[in-house]
C-alpha cells in the first residue's frame, strides 16, 4: 500500500475520478494563491476509479439533494461549505438479485439498502461495487 495526498482545485461544482478507498482530509484555501482546494488521501496501488461530485454552498443556501458534509472554509467575508453530493455509493450496502426491470431475463442487478435514498437499483453499481 502506497498512500499519497493530492490537492485538487474546488469550483462551485467539481467532479473527480479517484481510486476506491479515497479519504477526503480537508478543504480550504491553498496558501500560495488562496485557491479553494480539497486534499485527498489516495492509495496509488488501487486499480479502478469512482466518480465523486463535490459542491460548494454558501451559508444560508438550500441543499435540496442527498449530501454529506465535508468541510467549511472562509474566503474574505464569505463562508463556504463543501458537500459530497449523492454520497450513497461510497457506503452502499446491498445485494445482487435478478433484475426486476426485465423479469425472467436472468440479468443480475445491484439493489441498494444504504438508507440515503432507500431501496433502489443503483445505476453506478458497476463503478463502485463487485459481487461478494
Amino acid at each position: 500500500m502506497t498512500q499519497v495526498v493530492h490537492r485538487y482545485p474546488l469550483h462551485l461544482d467539481t467532479e473527480l475520478r479517484l481510486p476506491p478507498g479515497y479519504r477526503i482530509l480537508r478543504v480550504g484555501l491553498r496558501p500560495s494563491d488562496k485557491e479553494p482546494s480539497v486534499w485527498i488521501l489516495l492509495d496509488s496501488n488501487v486499480e479502478g476509479s469512482v466518480k465523486i461530485h463535490l459542491r460548494i454552498f454558501g451559508t444560508g443556501h438550500k441543499i435540496e439533494h442527498a449530501a454529506e458534509y465535508i468541510g467549511t472554509f472562509e474566503e474574505g467575508p464569505l463562508v463556504w461549505h463543501v458537500f459530497l453530493m449523492d454520497p450513497h455509493p461510497a457506503r452502499c450496502k446491498g445485494y445482487y438479485a435478478p433484475s426486476q426491470e426485465v423479469p425472467g431475463s436472468g440479468e443480475m442487478q445491484w439493489y441498494c439498502t444504504c438508507g440515503v435514498k432507500g431501496k433502489f437499483a443503483c445505476p453506478l453499481r458497476e463503478e463502485f461495487l463487485q459481487p461478494s
